[in-house]
């Protein structure tokens, strides 16, 4: 059994595990668009291996990001969606990489719609994860009024200045 302080340790990785599946994911998906594009007859094995390596860096990160949510740092109802949409987008990057590994005899619309699901949920979880560490407002806190109207997040406590801090 991991202790406490051990999977703390491990879960702090997180952010930087994070960042490996949307590389490999995002590149797989560019690669097979990319081939559709030359209209390519056989696909590229580079495709199935990066899903492979999304699927299992995503494993990574959801049990890194499990025990960072341990450590009670974080809002639970935010933490909630977070983490379940995580595990979901990584049994979905696992049906992607058995989908893509034989490509042969799958309708173009079955491969598209994992690709364009996957897509979302990278999105979604992000701006979730995001929203974690950096609050709901990080994106839009000095973006101009008349962005913050349309999105409707205009912030009344907005800062006017920045400072700067210099060392010396």
């Amino acid at each position: 059994m991991i202790t406490l302080e051990f999977s703390t340790f491990l879960g702090r990785f997180h952010p930087l595990f994070v960042h490996l599946p949307i590389g490999f994911l995002v590149l797989a998906i560019l690669l097979e668009w990319y081939e559709n594009y030359r209209k390519a007859e056989t696909k590229s094995r580079l495709i199935p291996i990066a899903w492979l390596l999304g699927a299992l860096s995503a494993a990574t990160a959801a049990f890194s990001g499990w025990w960072l949510g341990e450590t009670g740092l974080y809002e639970e109802d935010m933490l909630f969606s977070h983490r379940w949409l995580g595990i979901a987008l990584v049994v979905v990057a696992f049906a992607g990489w058995w989908l893509k590994r034989k490509p042969e005899g799958r309708s173009k619309s079955m491969q598209n719609g994992i690709n364009i699901l996957l897509l979302a949920m990278l999105f979604i979880e992000g701006h979730k994860g995001g929203n974690l560490t950096h609050g709901e407002t990080y994106l839009t806190e000095y973006a101009p009024e008349s962005i913050q109207r349309i999105l409707g997040t205009r912030s009344f406590a907005r800062k006017r200045s920045v400072t700067v801090f210099r060392y010396t």
